[in-house]
């Protein structure tokens, strides 16, 4: 009885450092994710999606300088920068989108009053049958916002995305720690409670 009781006490105790770890890393992962609104990387391909509908497109950036060869998400580098959009939905070749990237201001409003002032990237809406589109531009480093609309017979739908470049490093590194930092939590728990294990058997 005494041994089951020590073996369940173990078990909730390997539980609950298991269940503290996966939730740390929920955390961080929803984090990221959320930051980067209707885009995402999901198995291994870059998607961006339209809220509320079942539209998506293919998201992929390059850097002609830089020793990555392929970004989803935030941009490395600061530099010369060509960003291609596929379309996974065939119905969105007969839909207008446009294009705007801006730079991400401290002022909540300004995408609002003045779009054109903070405006770094602008194409105007367009019906494009073959199914694809990039544009290049040259960014600075910064916090940007890429918005993509779409035109359909029920409305506008848009696509907000922000996106840092020049920063990925340092949140690499970050995010390194964190894990590695949760590794050691793990690690040093399981000691601990082997030895806890160890000195009650005796």
């Amino acid at each position: 009885m005494w041994h089951a009781k020590l073996n369940r006490n173990q078990h909730t105790s390997w539980g609950s450092a298991v269940l503290a770890i996966v939730l740390i890393f929920s955390l961080v992962g929803g984090r990221n994710a959320a930051a980067h609104g209707g885009l995402s990387a999901e198995a291994d391909t870059c998607v961006l999606r339209f809220p509320g509908t079942p539209y998506k497109m293919h998201f992929a950036g390059y850097q002609p300088n830089s020793q990555q060869k392929e970004f989803c998400e935030d941009i490395p580098e600061r530099g010369r920068t060509i960003v291609a959009l596929d379309y996974f939905s065939p119905e969105l070749r007969r839909m207008e989108v446009e294009l705007r990237v801006i730079r991400n201001t401290s002022d909540p409003s300004a995408e609002s009053k003045n779009v054109d002032a903070i405006t770094e990237i602008y194409l105007p809406p367009q019906k494009r049958p073959t199914g694809t589109f990039n544009f290049e531009h040259t960014f600075e480093e910064g916090n940007y916002v890429g918005l993509l609309t779409l035109r359909d017979g029920s409305g506008e739908h848009i696509s907000r995305f922000p996106f840092a470049v020049g920063q990925v490093s340092m949140q690499h590194t970050i995010h390194l720690a964190l894990m590695f930092l949760m590794l050691l939590v793990g690690g040093g728990t399981a000691i601990w409670l082997v030895r806890i294990r160890r000195e009650k058997s005796f």
